[in-house]
């Protein structure tokens, strides 16, 4: 059994008892990206970014995910979310890499 398989109830149980902790979220999503549960994995970022909407982290975290396993309708939201990231964190060196990793992906080159 992989680790990420054993780690998957720990997180849901965490969620579970606390479901208004946002990292508590993200780190269940990163779980279930591991776990190839991408539908699951889309859901507690979402959750994440909901409960901390200023969260610069659960934020280019969402939009790291969409830039790597999201269509090609999740790159406005990928755009959208990342920007947002970013207004909030200058510095948010992760939001700056995935928002070049969309740029890139699409032909552009700043943002």
């Amino acid at each position: 059994m992989a680790q990420s398989d054993q780690a998957e109830p720990a997180f849901t149980r965490a969620t579970n008892l606390a479901p208004n902790v946002a990292l508590y979220w993200l780190d269940l999503g990163d779980c279930l990206v591991a776990n190839a549960e991408l539908g699951g994995a889309r859901s507690a970022y979402v959750r994440a970014c909901t409960l901390s909407p200023g969260d610069s982290d659960a934020l280019s975290r969402y939009g790291g995910f969409l830039v790597t396993y999201g269509s090609a309708a999740d790159r406005q939201t990928a755009q959208t979310v990342l920007r947002k990231a970013i207004s909030i964190d200058k510095d948010d060196d992760y939001a700056w890499y995935q928002m070049g990793r969309l740029l890139l992906s699409e032909g552009a080159t700043s943002p």
